[in-house]
C-alpha cells in the first residue's frame, strides 16, 4: 500500500533479503487510489498522501501499481487476469 508503514515495512524486508543475498523481483503497490479518478475531496486528498510514498517505491526496480478495487482477486484465474491487465 502506498502508506508509510507499508513502505517501511517493505524496505525492511528488502534489506534482509538482501543480507540473505536475495534479490526481490520487483515492488507490487496494491490498493491505490492514484490510478482512478477520484472527484471526492477525501479521495483526492488520498491520492496526494500517496505521491510520496509512489515516489519512494520508483526508485527499487519494477515497481508495479495496482489500483483499488472493490472486489479483490481470489484465486489463479482472477490473479492471472489481473496480472494480464497490468502488463498490456
Amino acid at each position: 500500500m502506498p502508506e508509510t508503514t507499508p513502505v517501511y515495512e517493505a524496505e525492511r524486508l528488502v534489506a534482509d533479503l538482501e543480507r540473505a543475498e536475495i534479490q526481490p523481483f520487483a515492488w507490487v503497490v496494491n490498493q491505490s487510489f492514484t490510478p482512478l479518478d477520484v472527484t471526492s475531496k477525501l479521495l483526492t486528498a488520498k491520492v496526494a498522501s500517496e505521491t510520496p510514498w509512489l515516489e519512494r517505491v520508483n526508485a527499487y526496480p519494477r515497481p508495479t501499481l495496482l489500483a483499488w478495487q472493490e472486489q479483490l482477486p481470489v484465486g489463479y484465474p482472477a490473479l492471472s487476469q489481473l496480472l494480464k491487465e497490468e502488463v498490456t
